[in-house]
């Protein structure tokens, strides 16, 4: 009997709920040969594999995970992220980040992970993201849920919910005809007491209310993410987008470079931008395929004085005799210099740079 999509959307609501406040180290992530091996032993969705997080350098494996409470049958799309090889020496190999599950989109996954660095401990503090994998499958996107709140609807649903009774004006008290004026005066006097109190509660219970919602919702305001109109998800800091791809296979190999190999140009970095691209062309023999380069940016000043360097390793996949644009993260955290040959800012000041560039290494693979 096929299993209900509520009960395997429950499922995966389930496996996501699993993740503990704080990390836990699992077995068999010791090196990252160990894990590239068994992967490769394995058959492998686009989504799993080796991933290497473009801001700090961490590497990070993807692998399917099975839910203990359903058979494997009836499992849905589940993995868990585990740390690999980390910068910061007190996060072990085989920490687990988080859990990733599929959706009905192909190549979004909703996942809960750490955010936070925990003094000796690992990480804590999960979030809510979604993963959007791209569809040459060499880049993973993390991004904030967000969270939509609509005041209007808010006060309608607490205002209902509180049961509000205003007593009309208009109601009107029967007695006996032959009881007297006087004693019809004493009942009209306390029937319009009853009804200032009726108003008198009525009033507090709006008053109650209002103050409810003004507590309430400028803290639901404030989990909002405000995003560009171009995207509708905002890039998380905490967990960089990698510029990576699944993990070579076994003939990859690392080779010595000449001069001609691999031609690099179109450099460009905007004074706004987060990221520097390039173009890499393949100029090595047709039998084969570079999916890894090392790269080292000299920055200097347009009086030839040096302002930083850097050396990156982007993985990629370019064919014999193609190009590829290629992204890196820049050096330029304060957004204050810009690439001469780049457009120039029209509205604010920004110091114009020049780049050289040198190719250091690159892993090939033969085209199959």
């Amino acid at each position: 009997m096929a299993l209900s999509v509520s009960a395997l959307t429950a499922a995966a609501g389930n496996f996501l709920d699993m993740l503990p406040p704080q990390s836990a180290v699992a077995p068999g992530y010791t090196t990252a040969d160990s894990v590239r091996a068994r992967m490769a032993a394995m058959p492998l969705c686009p989504l799993e594999g080796l991933w290497r997080m473009a801001g700090d350098g961490a590497l990070v494996a993807v692998e399917s995970y099975c839910v203990p409470e359903l058979p494997r049958s009836r499992q849905p799309s589940t993995f868990r992220m585990v740390m690999v090889k980390s910068p910061q020496r007190h996060i072990r190999p085989g920490t687990v980040i988080g859990h990733l599950v599929s959706t009905v989109r192909p190549g979004v996954y909703e996942a809960r992970i750490y955010t936070a660095v925990a003094e000796r401990t690992g990480l804590d503090i999960p979030g809510e993201f979604l993963l959007t994998l791209d569809d040459d499958g060499v880049r993973l996107t993390f991004s904030r849920r967000k969270v939509r709140v609509r005041k209007k609807q808010i006060l309608i649903q607490l205002m209902a919910h509180a049961a509000l009774h205003v007593p009309q004006h208009g109601a009107r008290e029967t007695r006996p005809a032959s009881r007297g004026a006087r004693r019809g005066h004493k009942s009209f006097s306390r029937f319009r007491g009853t009804e200032t109190a009726k108003a008198m509660l009525s009033m507090k219970r709006i008053a109650a209310v209002c103050l409810i919602a003004a507590i309430c919702l400028p803290a639901l305001q404030a989990r909002r993410q405000r995003t560009s109109p171009s995207r509708r998800l905002r890039e998380v800091p905490v967990v960089a987008a990698p510029d990576s791809i699944a993990p070579p296979s076994a003939l990859a190999d690392t080779i010595e470079l000449r001069r001609g190999d691999i031609r690099l140009s179109g450099f460009d970095k905007e004074a706004s931008s987060s990221r520097e691209s390039f173009f890499a062309t393949n100029c090595l023999p047709d039998s084969v395929s570079v999916i890894e380069l090392t790269v080292r940016f000299d920055y200097t000043d347009m009086r030839g004085r040096q302002l930083h360097s850097a050396v990156h390793t982007v993985r990629c996949h370019i064919p014999p005799g193609q190009t590829r644009r290629l992204e890196v993260r820049t050096w330029d955290s304060q957004r204050v210099f810009y690439y001469y040959r780049s457009n120039a800012p029209k509205r604010r000041k920004a110091t114009a740079f020049n780049v050289k560039s040198e190719l250091i290494g690159a892993v090939v693979v033969p085209v199959s």
